[in-house]
């Protein structure tokens, strides 16, 4: 005869400083803090709640191997993932994956991955059907062009940038690192063209284009930038970041066309608008281009257009 369970009332984390645990916890996530015991502290939320011990092992009993940075959980919200996406963006919380198509305990659910000052990583995610149904009392099956308020894209407006033609490499380097600092991850394109504009340059070209191109080679060997995406057609379209940078970011689409913005910001807003990653139509595909369109503030389905929105279709499927 088996025992039968009917919920988890809390988890121990064990934690390197019980104070910045606490502040994380409670500024991010809006949890509760209550003492027990011997002064011990625990996060409560909802019915449950995380103990905290610290990694002195002063706490008894405890696990096997406790250490800090060894949970892996996932934490259900009623907040609509763009605005959980805008929190973590202005808390300065860099999101490790998502939003993306995830499988839960009741079914479809849409997460973003983070760590918390242990190195835990926490999974953040909202039910696809709970979205839907919000504010309707007949459950709707889909909600038509509903488009989501994105975090603002940065600009980098730094002017007096050096002069390619006249500068050191380490001078161009520290520049282009200060512009991917700002917008990253972005596209080389994107980059050479912010630093153009800043330099006061006209269209680039010969050795003045040279000396930026080989400038971010230097960059990306010295790992100062990092390459995220590689496009084997042009190198330009390639997707670049700080070593320290989310691999994805969803934002406004600003200044930027749409072939500046990365195929994979484009994936992560279609999982934010509940595309579902099945196989469609070609009429459902054609829904699908549309709504990204919109939220883009675009209106012209270009081949060229078609062609990106379906390559982030595609990465879009291929996600678990």
């Amino acid at each position: 005869m088996s025992i039968s369970l009917n919920r988890i009332d809390h988890i121990v984390l064990t934690v390197a400083d019980v104070e910045s645990t606490i502040s994380f916890y409670t500024g991010l996530l809006g949890m509760t803090v209550e003492t027990f015991g011997e002064s011990r502290k625990a996060l409560v939320f909802g019915r449950q709640k995380f103990n905290l011990h610290l990694a002195d092992g002063s706490i008894s009993p405890r696990a096997a191997v406790p250490m800090p940075g060894s949970v892996d959980i996932c934490l259900i919200t009623s907040t609509p993932m763009d605005e959980v996406v805008r929190t973590l963006i202005n808390m300065s919380v860099p999101i490790e994956i998502g939003p993306a198509s995830r499988t839960g305990a009741l079914g479809e659910i849409v997460s973003v991955y983070f760590r918390d000052p242990d190195r835990n990583l926490i999974e953040l995610s909202r039910y696809v059907q709970e979205s839907l149904n919000e504010g309707s009392a007949t459950a709707p099956t889909k909600v038509a062009h509903d488009i989501p308020a994105l975090p603002a894209y940065p600009v980098f407006t730094g002017t007096e940038l050096p002069d390619p033609r006249i500068s050191h490499y380490s001078e161009l380097i520290g520049a282009l690192v200060d512009i991917v600092s700002v917008e990253g991850p972005v596209t080389i394109k994107t980059v050479l063209d912010r630093y153009r504009a800043g330099c006061g340059l006209g269209k680039l070209r010969g050795p003045t284009r040279d000396a930026l191109t080989n400038a971010m080679s230097f960059a990306l060997t010295s790992k100062r930038i990092v390459r995220l995406t590689t496009d084997h057609g042009d190198a330009e379209a390639d997707v670049v970041a700080l070593p320290s940078s989310p691999p994805v970011l969803l934002r406004e689409r600003g200044p930027r066309d749409l072939e500046e913005i990365p195929v994979n910001e484009i994936a992560a807003l279609m999982v934010l608008l509940g595309i579902e990653s099945g196989e469609d139509t070609e009429e459902d595909e054609e829904e699908t281009f549309r709504r990204v369109l919109e939220v883009y503030g675009l209106k012209r389905l270009t081949e060229t257009a078609r062609a990106r929105l379906s390559a982030a279709l595609a990465m879009h499927r291929s996600r678990e």
